[in-house]
């Protein structure tokens, strides 16, 4: 097992960095192919407990979707070893109804505008324009380096290029609201979070 072998190479005071999506704060994690567990702070701690290990989370406004901490192996034996890690199935049925949730309202705004586009070039972006197909014109990034590509065959445009007519849908969940307001004070179009 993993999480046994890590604790294994550990010292008495040794300590190992996770970092994982937090797929309570991001359900479209789910659609990655890569993916063989899912993680919510609860069920992540509840595993490293099963592993002997008190966690100490970290919050880091970097990466607002995960979950980051410090693990370190428990030898005061105060931990509860839980045999039963509960949560995952809960985790899997939340992240279903979030994403289609999610479908029901871009079907909503589909429904609502003719032409929208969808910001980032990511699993979410992904998912979005597999919704609203012929009706996501083209997907709007800030990154420099994917400005001019393409992504799932569309331009990729920067905000700065959009017109006051512009709708731009951000299939984020309510982790990015900070985003869609700056973006919307400085960037011509409408932001919206889904």
């Amino acid at each position: 097992d993993t999480l046994e072998t890590v604790k294994s190479l550990l010292g008495k005071n040794g300590q190992v960095f996770i970092q994982v999506p937090n797929i309570d704060l991001n359900p479209c994690n789910i659609l990655l192919a890569d993916q063989h567990w899912y993680f919510n702070q609860n069920n992540l701690k509840a595993t490293l407990a099963y592993h002997g290990m008190r966690v100490e989370f970290i919050h880091s406004h970097w990466f607002p979707r995960e979950i980051l901490l410090v693990a370190k192996p428990c030898s005061d034996g105060l931990i509860e070893r839980d045999p039963i890690l509960t949560g995952q199935s809960h985790v899997l049925d939340d992240s279903l109804s979030f994403l289609f949730a999610m479908k029901n309202q871009l079907k909503s705004l589909s429904q609502q505008y003719e032409r929208l586009h969808v910001l980032g070039t990511t699993s979410n972006a992904a998912f979005a324009d597999g919704v609203l197909e012929a009706q996501c014109c083209a997907f709007v990034d800030e990154n420099g380096a994917k400005v001019g590509g393409s992504f799932r065959g569309k331009r990729v445009l920067h905000p700065r290029d959009l017109q006051n007519n512009d709708i731009v849908v951000l299939p984020y969940g309510q982790t990015v609201q900070q985003a869609a307001e700056r973006m919307s004070a400085v960037y011509p179009a409408k932001f919206i979070v889904i």
